[in-house]
């Protein structure tokens, strides 16, 4: 056994997932930055960028889905909700210990990794058509700017994410070391 590629492989694992709740903290600040400072009160960035929650909460149901999760309810937008929360999406994670992490994990961080394809794409292939007139320039970084600012975590994302992340991280250190992928080498 290569101890020094398992090794490079824990830590390339733990740089991604890293980085990427990372980016969902910054995200989440930076909202919350944005309603806590904004003169006309604290949710009108949230309630503005309701475009933004529903992908956010579409994209925890489609990758609870994707993983094998009973999806049971889902909540889109609320307004006025004493709980604070925007939306929700509430399911049952199915299958063994192993499958019940991964669904957590992947759902946890779904508008994370559904946030960045879903801006990529909006970048590659509806910018280029979007630029034709002022009112689709404003829509689309209108829902652009909306996406990302939701590609955030909440505190129940992070909770939900602890109960299933050392299987996840094991696996994936797994995955890595026998694809041999180490981005200690691409650095």
């Amino acid at each position: 056994m290569n101890y020094t590629l398992l090794l490079h492989s824990l830590i390339s694992v733990l740089i991604i997932l890293l980085l990427g709740i990372c980016l969902g903290f910054f995200f989440s600040f930076l909202r919350n930055f944005a309603a806590k400072h904004n003169p006309l009160g604290a949710n009108l960035i949230n309630y503005i960028t309701f475009v933004g929650v529903m992908h956010h909460e579409l994209s925890h149901a489609l990758l609870a889905f994707l993983s094998g999760a009973k999806v049971t309810e889902i909540k889109l937008f609320r307004i006025h909700h004493k709980d604070g929360a925007l939306g929700y999406v509430a399911y049952a994670p199915r299958g063994n210990f192993i499958l019940q992490s991964i669904q957590k994990v992947a759902t946890s961080i779904a508008p994370i990794i559904c946030g960045f394809i879903s801006s990529y794409l909006l970048w590659l292939y509806v910018r280029p058509v979007a630029m034709e007139n002022i009112w689709s320039i404003c829509l689309f970084y209108y829902v652009l700017v909306s996406i990302i600012l939701h590609m955030s975590l909440s505190k129940q994302d992070i909770k939900v994410m602890k109960g299933g992340l050392l299987v996840v991280i094991a696996l994936m250190t797994i995955l890595f070391y026998f694809l041999k992928l180490d981005l200690l080498t691409l650095m």
